[in-house]
């Protein structure tokens, strides 16, 4: 599944924005789309992030798995954010730091 413009994706092939070589990774795992919150009165740094699981082994969100279904958050830069553990597994815990870098690079945030 290719993402949308406003998207980035996350698997083991090198189509991915996100490549994890691993056997519990998909390789389509997930995307992210980005918007901005236009719930937040003047406040252009305030970002729903839709995160959809493609997967087989699904995503650890906080503690709640999701399996081929969509869990959205509000992101701040700088706030709070959920932690992700890709097909649910702690060695698999999303990095923040290359996520918000990959959404930077393509204009995302």
């Amino acid at each position: 599944m290719k993402p949308l413009g406003n998207s980035i994706s996350i698997g083991k092939t090198s189509d991915n924005d996100i490549v994890i070589n691993s056997q519990y990774i998909s390789r389509n795992h997930a995307t992210i789309t980005v918007q901005n919150d236009n719930s937040v009165a003047g406040n252009n740094n305030v970002f729903l992030m839709h995160y959809t699981d493609h997967s087989t082994n699904g995503t650890g969100i906080d503690g709640r798995m999701v399996k081929n279904s969509t869990f959205t958050f509000s992101y701040t830069p700088g706030g709070a954010h959920p932690q992700i553990l890709l097909a649910g597994r702690p060695e698999h815990t999303l990095n923040w730091n290359e996520l918000l870098n990959v959404l930077k690079n393509k204009g995302l945030i």
